[in-house]
Formats: structure tokens, C-alpha cells, sequence
């Protein structure tokens, strides 16, 4: 399978460049990041087109939890 543009969203910045590094690396896919799950609403709405998000758990402002609540009631 083929991921086109991947959003990774971490407030860890060693956690975001890893994924920079690893996938640059491994795939060739454009990746976004997001520091929050609140700028992840943002980032994805500027790219709706995103086919993989890779989403940490634990972050302030929205947590990964309640990102997700909210993305699957999102059409």
C-alpha cells in the first residue's frame, strides 16, 4: 500500500523527527506534522487529502484520544 501524504502528530519533536527521518528513508511520501491534536484539526483540514496519521495518545490541548472521538464523527 502506498501512503501518499502522511500526518504525524506528536508534541514530542524527537518523536516527529524520527518519523521525518525514518520515513524519508523507507518511503517516498510527503509527511506533515502537527504539534497537537488541535493543530492536527487544522493541519488536516488544510490537507484533506492525507491517507495515514500517525497520532501519539498522550499530548496537550487534545489528546490523541479525543482526536479521534472527534475525527470519526467528522464526515
Amino acid at each position: 500500500m502506498m501512503f501518499n501524504k502522511i500526518l504525524a502528530i506528536d508534541d514530542s519533536e524527537v518523536v516527529l523527527t524520527f518519523h521525518r527521518f525514518t520515513l524519508s528513508h523507507l518511503i517516498d511520501s510527503e509527511l506533515i506534522t502537527a504539534n497537537n491534536g488541535a493543530e492536527g484539526f487544522k493541519v488536516l483540514k488544510e490537507n484533506p487529502d492525507v491517507d495515514l496519521i500517525l497520532l501519539d495518545i498522550n499530548m496537550p490541548l487534545l489528546d490523541g484520544v479525543t482526536f479521534l472521538r472527534i475525527l470519526r464523527k467528522e464526515p
